[in-house]
């Protein structure tokens, strides 16, 4: 015992220095990485238009398309694509304009080209038909995927979506016709936090390097990520409008669609829920008690359990 000691301790204090020497990002990428094994995931890449879009693959059987919201990437589904391991294959992209996917100037990354581009690279990996989920940013494209491609589509499920017009304006969009800088775009560390705290009720424990990396990335990227945000929705007499929402898109949707939404979410409005049902009665509302404005990563045990629920009525 005492030599294996003698062994180990160099060994940990090693460990210890190398770590102390390690970059914020280089630590996230290797936490992220065991979350990625643990969810059964492996980072591929494929190219479609001028874009090398990369993503996460894993698992088979019928598939589930992840997409991600504003600012954010592929690995916000890892949680909840864990719910998912060994019934489903799991494809989640990052998006064209964000995460590690190219980011190219004088392009339109609205809700329709991007499902657009949805669509080719689903031609691209052959994959005929899927269930559909999208979260804030992610749910505007989903459901526009949805609306121009429902062979492609056997369920759809929306988590907080952007892109409904008619609710009442979130904290976040008020804020933003009083010409407040957005929660989304934070430019420092400060700003991040911000985000954070107006993104979860009760935000998962996050280490302060995974913080500070992720909070770099969102400044690095802030010039694509504004513009793409003044494309996304726009001011009109003192409202926030969107070009193609989806509660206007989807009336005529006749797939199986579930909207589900946090009755805490500043960043959107949760009345979007309400506004959602009116336009699309026969679509399956779920309003999540003390949940903000990203369920599958706040609570994906729970999130999985509502969209098993509603896959065992409607897959």
């Amino acid at each position: 015992m005492k030599k294996l000691s003698l062994v180990l301790l160099p060994l940990i204090i090693l460990f210890a220095a190398g770590w102390l020497t390690t970059s914020d990002t280089e630590k996230l990428k290797f936490f992220t990485g065991l979350e990625r094994q643990a969810a059964g995931l492996s980072q591929k890449q494929i190219n479609i238009e001028n874009h090398t879009i990369q993503y996460l693959d894993g698992g088979q059987g019928e598939v589930i398309l992840m997409i991600h919201g504003f600012g954010a990437n592929k690995d916000n589904w890892l949680r909840f694509a864990k719910e998912f391991k060994g019934k489903y294959r799991i494809i989640a992209p990052d998006l064209p304009g964000f995460g590690e996917s190219t980011i190219l100037e004088n392009i339109s990354y609205d809700a329709v080209p991007q499902a657009k581009r949805l669509q080719q690279f689903l031609k691209a990996l052959a994959i005929d038909k899927v269930h559909i989920v999208g979260n804030s940013m992610g749910g505007y494209i989903a459901g526009n995927f949805s609306a121009l491609y429902p062979e492609s589509v056997k369920t759809t499920w929306l988590l907080n979506p952007l892109g409904v017009q008619g609710a009442e304006p979130s904290e976040m969009f008020n804020a933003i016709l009083e010409g407040k800088q957005p929660y989304v775009l934070p430019r420092n560390e400060s700003e991040f936090r911000l985000l954070l705290s107006k993104v979860f009720v009760n935000m998962p424990f996050t280490p302060d390097f995974a913080i500070r990396a992720l909070s770099n990335d969102f400044q690095k990227h802030y010039s694509s990520n504004e513009q793409i945000a003044l494309e996304i929705h726009k001011e009109k007499d003192n409202t926030i409008v969107f070009k193609h929402p989806i509660n206007e898109v989807l009336k005529q949707h006749s797939n199986p669609l579930l909207v589900i939404w946090g009755d805490q979410d500043k960043i959107l409005s949760p009345d979007g829920l309400r506004a959602m049902k009116d336009n699309i009665p026969t679509a399956t509302t779920v309003m999540m008690k003390d949940m903000g404005h990203a369920p599958m990563i706040e609570n994906p045990s729970l999130t999985a359990d509502i969209v098993k629920d509603f896959l065992s009525k409607n897959g």
